[in-house]
């Protein structure tokens, strides 16, 4: 890919449950949780959750944000709202760059978690945006072993970004057992390389900040003052001080140059600037594999497939670039 090559377009996402036809002893507890009946909801669009997500307005203006989910939807999803659940009440007391959590609840089928409403905007890619991002991301605190987290949603990972990079490193065997046929010529003379380098993701990605490690644009709002929150915290554990940073990053490589975005993992001030190079290029290896392999492989989620290659080979291809491979 050359250096000024053009952005590839996003899939979209699935349709939001509207919140009329969410059951009404959900709507009940949402509305008891803020205080007075709900008048007003706007559907939020966006990530893959085939549930609802709104932002409710009561009577007198007060306002609230609740996302509900049943397991006839998709089990997965119920599964990631209990453990975000636990998350927040394992957090409680930590002040972070977050909404704060008004409550979890079941009814029957349906799992809902309500926050408070913030006011803002998805953040982008141009200079301002990542920079308060990653504002919020260095309030991120250190803990220590004595900080008991609430078991993975993954079984494959723990609460670590050095499990759960290790976990994607595992799909380039199969990748290359493939005949490496879900590559593109561009890159199939590097499977090798970037087999090597993903078997260090685990190592790399070891440390003891506190991690969303799911860091994308969608999972971020920005307000007008600056300020950012981070939502959708159902993976939160340990990583290395710049995984964050990097994941947002990647969250943006469909859409923005390679090499804008590569200028900030090097940019001054910035933890992906203390990381090394090998170290970056190692979970971008093992993260573009992991979501290759995932894309050949069907979803109930409408669309995943599609983004999950073109994010795979995008970050494939910013290694590429980062290593100054021929064709990149």
């Amino acid at each position: 890919m050359l250096k000024n090559e053009p952005v590839a377009e996003v899939p979209k996402s699935n349709t939001r449950v509207p919140w009329e036809q969410v059951p009404a002893p959900v709507q009940t507890w949402v509305a008891e949780l803020l205080g007075e009946p709900i008048v007003g909801a706007v559907s939020q669009a966006g990530g893959f959750s085939p549930g609802a997500a709104d932002r409710l307005t009561g009577a007198s203006g007060s306002r609230i944000f609740a996302k509900s989910v049943s397991r006839g939807l998709n089990r997965r999803s119920f599964e990631l709202f209990r453990s975000e659940a636990d998350v927040w009440n394992a957090l409680t007391r930590l002040s972070l760059p977050a909404p704060r959590f008004r409550g979890c609840a079941e009814h029957g089928d349906w799992i809902t978690l309500a926050f408070d409403d913030v006011e803002g905007r998805e953040p982008g890619g141009d200079d301002a945006d990542i920079a308060a991002v990653f504002g919020a991301l260095a309030d991120l605190p250190e803990i220590s072993d004595q900080l008991v987290l609430p078991p993975a949603p993954s079984r494959s990972a723990d609460r670590s970004a050095a499990s759960r990079a290790a976990s994607w490193s595992s799909a380039w065997p199969e990748l290359l057992a493939e005949g490496r046929s879900l590559l593109p010529d561009r890159l199939r003379g590097h499977g090798d390389e970037f087999a090597e380098l993903a078997s260090q993701a685990g190592r790399a990605a070891e440390g003891s900040r506190l991690a969303h490690l799911d860091l994308r644009p969608d999972n971020a709002i920005l307000e007008a003052s600056g300020t950012v929150w981070l939502v959708d915290w159902p993976w939160v554990g340990r990583a290395a001080p710049w995984f964050d940073e990097l994941s947002y990053l990647t969250g943006l490589a469909a859409t923005r140059p390679l090499a804008a975005l590569d200028e900030w993992a090097s940019r001054p001030g910035t933890a992906l600037a203390a990381a090394a190079p090998e170290d970056v290029d190692a979970v971008l290896s093992a993260q573009g594999g992991m979501l290759l392999l995932q894309s050949s492989r069907p979803s109930r989620l409408a669309g995943l497939t599609d983004l999950q290659s073109v994010f795979a080979l995008r970050l494939l291809d910013w290694v590429a670039l980062r290593r100054s491979w021929h064709g990149a």
